[in-house]
């Protein structure tokens, strides 16, 4: 069992007591620089920016309504905002990769995906279209495509990150005791979750399982593999 591993990823909130465990980072951690609904957000409103830009151009060519004032100034804001929400999620994602965890990808995917189709194909041809290259919509919209571009390239060819640093060897156990007593009835909770599953499948013996459940925060690994180490 990779007992370093769960226990690594029960602390997914605390970066320092899983640095404290495992100081050479062999074990990777899903940890992003945002939280999981902060990134959603951003992609969503990126998303929207490039819909609302392609529906304002769409209208001002295809009836005439909005004013063609009115479509550019409507398609120069919404492409604006959404450029910038793609911006930020890609930031987030390479802050994350940067520090050595894995970072969430699927939504910058989607973010990507709609950015490059709604404004690549579809701003870009009624831009095309009606021969109207009105610099406010152009540069946000260009600039929209280059960032979407970039992300999708870094997602596809992104390399695992290099390993970090080697820290001096923290006492996890310290760490984890000065958690807040809800952070740690918290990754109490999950931990006997996971021990129960393990339990279940048959996965560890009874007499490991028995150590493991005992085991002070942040000294599961070293308990359910009965060893012990000195810790600074």
């Amino acid at each position: 069992m990779p007992w370093l591993g769960l226990e690594v990823a029960a602390y997914a909130r605390h970066p320092d007591v899983q640095d404290a465990l495992d100081p050479a980072r062999r074990w990777r951690r899903r940890a992003d620089a945002l939280p999981t609904g902060a990134l959603w957000a951003l992609t969503l409103l990126a998303v929207l920016g490039a819909a609302v830009t392609v529906t304002a151009l769409g209208g001002e060519a295809g009836y005439g309504a909005p004013s063609a004032a009115s479509a550019d100034r409507w398609a120069s804001v919404a492409a604006t905002l959404g450029g910038l929400a793609l911006l930020g999620r890609t930031a987030s994602w390479l802050g994350t990769r940067a520090a050595g965890r894995r970072p969430h990808a699927y939504d910058l995917v989607v973010a990507v995906v709609s950015v490059v189709a709604l404004h690549g194909l579809v701003s870009s041809g009624w831009m095309v279209s009606t021969q109207r290259w009105t610099p406010a919509v152009v540069v946000p919209v260009a600039l929209s495509l280059l960032v979407a571009v970039a992300a999708g390239l870094l997602v596809v060819t992104g390399r695992e990150p290099a390993d970090g640093p080697v820290v001096p060897r923290l006492d996890p156990r310290r760490l984890a005791a000065a958690l807040p007593q809800r952070e740690r009835a918290r990754v109490r909770r999950d931990l006997d979750a996971a021990l129960d599953e393990l339990e279940r499948r048959g996965l560890a013996t009874p007499a490991t399982i028995a150590r493991a459940r005992v085991a002070e925060l942040g000294d599961l690994t070293d308990a359910a593999l009965r060893r012990g180490r000195q810790h600074r």
